[in-house]
């Protein structure tokens, strides 16, 4: 698959398993490329996304880490790069390979008042790299104009102020149903990326999600990656070939690069005759979920309390309505769970 635009979903569930239909369907329908979930918690094996690699820090009530989970379409290449606890902090980072460049996914959990720039990953300040996540940090220049500051948010500026290659994304919504903008997005190293960061109304915990877009095409450059489709008849004959090679070649010593190299010859050579062309990673499943018209008008009622509440965070009335709305959208989803 020839990705062009990186698409990744970042939300504060709070709860996988409470929320883990309204992830599937809208994954499903959005064809989102990297899904980063905060604060799963203890039961995190109810969300199968078929297609997508897994990576986690799992939860742990006796050191209160609430746990991290990362899904990433299997057909990008994608590796673990470090996944801890420190002092408040989580961290999940994967190595994702676009193109012919890596972009470091640091999905980041942060207990209130814990941001200390020292616990942050190394790589957000030497490599190439989008965090995402629930910082908890709380500042006037950084959109919360509804509630206190806090410390975190004094360190998140702090940071911001001295690292002069990042990136704020989005436009300083709340992202929280009490008002404030606790869950961030941040670009490190990537001044030439074209990125936005936009709320998803339709994704809401007690924080709404967040849908970050990044257009690669400049920072990682056009793919040398030749893809192909196989013909019919075509599948045996390359395994069989492919496992023939492999029992002459895996007696050999030799390093990464050399055994790609001579794979990616082997199948070159035996699909010579196959009609190259950029495909698809697959059809697109289309949910009955999200296309529910009981779901779809709650979203847009939704959607449209929040927008009012976010120019004025500070009306009350506002709030409230935002918060009835959710409390029976909340409901309604559930029926539609069962339904579907």
């Amino acid at each position: 698959m020839e990705v062009r635009n990186l698409c990744v979903l970042s939300w504060n569930i709070n709860s996988l398993q409470k929320w883990s239909t309204d992830v599937h369907a809208y994954v499903l329908e959005n064809n989102i490329d990297v899904i980063t979930l905060q604060e799963v918690g203890m039961k995190t094996d109810c969300l199968t996304l078929r297609g997508y690699q897994r990576f986690e820090l799992s939860a742990d009530l006796r050191t209160n880490t609430r746990g991290l989970v990362t899904y990433i379409k299997s057909c990008i290449p994608a590796t673990l790069h470090s996944a801890y606890k420190v002092n408040g902090t989580e961290v999940l980072c994967v190595n994702v390979r676009i193109k012919d460049c890596v972009v470091i996914i640091v999905n980041m959990y942060i207990h209130a008042n814990m941001l200390r720039s020292e616990d942050l990953p190394d790589c957000v300040f030497s490599d190439k790299s989008l965090l995402v996540g629930n910082l908890n940090a709380r500042h006037r220049s950084l959109g919360s104009f509804f509630g206190s500051q806090n410390s975190s948010g004094f360190a998140l500026c702090d940071i911001v102020d001295a690292f002069g290659n990042v990136q704020v994304l989005g436009n300083g919504k709340p992202m929280h149903v009490k008002g404030g903008r606790l869950d961030y997005a941040l670009l490190f190293n990537m001044n030439e990326v074209q990125a936005s960061a936009d709320i998803v109304h339709e994704l809401e915990s007690d924080h709404f999600a967040l849908k970050v877009t990044l257009e690669l095409d400049k920072v990682c450059g056009p793919s040398t990656r030749a893809r192909y489709r196989l013909q019919d008849g075509q599948h045996r004959q390359l395994i069989n070939k492919v496992n023939a090679w492999y029992q002459d070649y895996k007696h050999s010593v030799h390093n990464v690069d050399q055994f790609y190299e001579a794979l990616l010859q082997v199948i070159d050579h035996t699909l010579s005759k196959a009609t190259i062309r950029q495909t698809r990673s697959g059809r697109r499943c289309k949910s009955a979920y999200f296309t529910d018209k009981q779901v779809k008008g709650w979203n847009t009622l939704l959607r449209k309390a929040q927008s009012r509440w976010s120019k004025i965070p500070c009306d009350i009335q506002s709030r409230t309505a935002m918060l009835e709305i959710a409390e029976c959208m909340t409901d309604v989803r559930q029926q539609a769970c069962t339904r579907y």
